[in-house]
């Protein structure tokens, strides 16, 4: 009967809710590939979360209070590692995926189509995989299948009909967008190369 009850009505719960500290937690996908490489982060954290703050790596940063995905473009070739770090009420956690993002040089990208890896022996720049004795930095500027001993560059120099002074200057294959330009020097002991 709350007729004759004072205004004070005596406790009969008293309830204690913690706030939770969040765990910061995110994927990123795509993490490999040839410049420019753009990659989004998705946050995954637990808990309350009103900030969210990206490192990227490599130099750049993101902070927002609105969403839990962002994108990064990355345009230098290295190996990246990236941090988020969350803020709620309960605090704040960060988390770091180290060596997360690869953004290949066109080099390494070429490597790992042919060999499948760009440390190991055969896949060097100085080494002749297939044994025709150009190695692989010479088959990769050139465009070449350094698996493949008949994928070779060659080059000829034949007369000119009727024309005792001129020489022809013939190779193959030509690939697709790669530019030649034959050069000369008159002495191979010095540098100075000059287009011919």
């Amino acid at each position: 009967d709350l007729t004759t009850a004072s205004d004070h009505l005596p406790v009969v719960a008293d309830y204690t809710i913690p706030v939770v500290q969040p765990v910061a937690g995110f994927t990123a996908a795509p993490t490999s590939a040839v410049p420019p490489l753009t990659v989004t982060f998705t946050g995954a954290s637990t808990g309350i979360v009103t900030n969210w703050f990206w490192n990227f790596g490599d130099g750049a940063t993101s902070n927002t209070t609105t969403t839990t995905s962002v994108l990064r473009t990355y345009i230098n070739a290295g190996v990246y590692s990236v941090t988020e770090t969350v803020t709620g009420p309960g605090g704040s956690n960060a988390t770091t995926q180290t060596n997360l993002i690869t953004v290949l040089s066109p080099f390494q990208a070429w490597q790992l189509q042919y060999f499948g890896c760009t440390a190991c022996p055969q896949a060097q720049p100085n080494a002749d995989a297939d044994g025709t004795g150009q190695n692989n930095l010479f088959k990769y500027v050139a465009g070449l299948n350094p698996t493949n001993p008949a994928s070779i560059f060659v080059f000829n120099i034949t007369r000119v009909s009727n024309q005792p002074s001129a020489m022809n200057l013939i190779f193959n294959p030509v690939v697709a967008g790669r530019t030649y330009t034959p050069q000369f020097n008159t002495s191979l002991l010095e540098a100075g190369w000059a287009p011919l």
